[in-house]
């Protein structure tokens, strides 16, 4: 599918949230760094998926699928590598946590990915961290970027980087987690902080002992393996979002199911954000389920959207159909994702008539009568899902280009939303 015709329509029935990305991804890592075999069920089908199958394999560990359950037989205390080169895809995840992991062992090898991972996710912050515990560690073409090449091994001690992008922090939590000593991680700039806080909930799962003093520093304890689990992967609370943000702006009866408000995951914070706009919907923690009903009359507000970045393009949607003005700041981040998500729904948003205007790390938003609009994803998930949305409460048929980009996160949402419209 690479387009897409969306009008305003009602949405009714039920939808199931799709499996966390997040968790997914941590869930296939750490099996593979596991000492013995572990079991994950409910993983998200996604590319980005695939993505660390392939590249958990490389790293020594290996999976198999069976009934829709992975199998991952993991490399334990084994440093070897199976492979010289690892292609991370899409993702930005694959790439810095395997990269960090692959610097446990002496062996050489290089990492890289598609275009958007060779220009718009920046290495240079692992690299640095990796170099001062010993690897040698550079990006291929000078420019910080993918393709990358490391060779450890790397050993404990103390470690300094940049952390407005959780993601190199959170890669050497788990590589400094296998290491034979004490590591101190001290953080610059630290962003995106609760899904530092997801990544150290599965280091406690694992026994791994750690103290954190605010986010600027956090000491770890290393140990040989991590044991091995079974695990569910819970739904996605990013993923919620969009169905969840429809159902508040469309005429709509919706029950989302496989939601978990409880788990640890980023981008629960929404919630409490979608109230303080006015949203009312039902939680059911029992059944873990929300159900929302719509249209409702939501007032726009002044969000720091760091701790919960990738919500920014459907935060930025809802802004138009709340009354008055809601302002996303301490958004820079959100320039270096899939794509530069602040000037992307910035210029989609306009096409469709909003009245948006962005800053270097902002969005200010007024409340707008959407239009219909020829629009584009920029080929990133979180863009095409979010502008999917605000098609649905325009006025008149949308044609959103480049949507099959979907599939990293959500890869039945056209199913479940556009399937349910009336």
């Amino acid at each position: 599918m690479t387009a897409i015709h969306v009008r305003p329509r009602a949405i009714s029935g039920k939808v199931r949230c799709p499996s966390s990305k997040s968790h997914t991804l941590r869930a296939i890592l750490f099996g593979g760094l596991a000492d013995g075999t572990s079991y994950v069920r409910n993983a998200l089908p996604s590319p980005d998926t695939d993505a660390m199958i392939v590249a958990v394999r490389a790293l020594g560990a290996t999976i198999e699928e069976e009934n829709g359950i992975l199998r991952i037989h993991g490399r334990g205390r084994s440093r070897s590598l199976r492979s010289s080169y690892i292609d991370a895809g899409n993702s930005g995840q694959v790439l810095r946590f395997v990269a960090a992991a692959a610097a446990l062992s002496s062996t050489p090898i290089e990492l890289s990915g598609d275009q958007s991972l060779q220009t718009r996710r920046l290495c240079q912050p692992l690299l640095d961290a990796l170099q001062q515990r010993g690897a040698k560690a550079y990006s291929v073409n000078g420019n910080g970027h993918a393709p990358i090449r490391i060779q450890g091994p790397i050993e404990p001690g103390a470690i300094e980087m940049e952390g407005q992008d959780s993601q190199p922090v959170s890669a050497m939590l788990i590589a400094c987690s296998l290491l034979p000593g004490v590591s101190q991680i001290h953080i610059r700039n630290p962003g995106e902080t609760p899904w530092l806080a997801l990544t150290l909930d599965w280091l406690r799962r694992f026994g791994v002992r750690y103290e954190r003093d605010g986010w600027d520093a956090i000491t770890v304890w290393g140990q040989e393996s991590f044991p091995a689990f079974d695990y569910s992967v819970p739904g996605d609370l990013s993923s919620l979002l969009f169905p969840l943000v429809a159902g508040l702006c469309t005429h709509s009866d919706l029950r989302i199911e496989n939601v978990d408000v409880d788990d640890v995951q980023g981008d629960k914070v929404v919630l409490e954000i979608l109230q303080q706009m006015g949203a009312q919907f039902t939680v059911d923690k029992e059944q873990k389920t929300i159900a929302v009903k719509g249209p409702q009359l939501l007032q726009g507000c002044k969000i720091d959207i760091n701790d919960c970045i990738d919500a920014l393009p459907i935060l930025a949607a809802l802004g138009t159909f709340a009354q008055g003005e809601t302002l996303l700041y301490n958004a820079a981040v959100a320039r270096y994702k899939e794509s530069d998500r602040i000037d992307a729904m910035t210029r989609e948003l306009t096409k469709m008539g909003a009245k948006i205007e962005q800053s270097s790390d902002s969005l200010h938003i007024t409340h707008s009568l959407l239009k219909a609009a020829h629009l584009h994803s920029c080929e990133d998930h979180r863009v095409a899902l979010a502008l999917t949305v605000a098609a649905l409460g325009a006025d008149g048929e949308s044609t959103i280009e480049g949507v099959s980009c979907v599939r990293k996160s959500y890869p039945t949402f056209f199913e479940d939303i556009l399937g349910h419209g009336k």
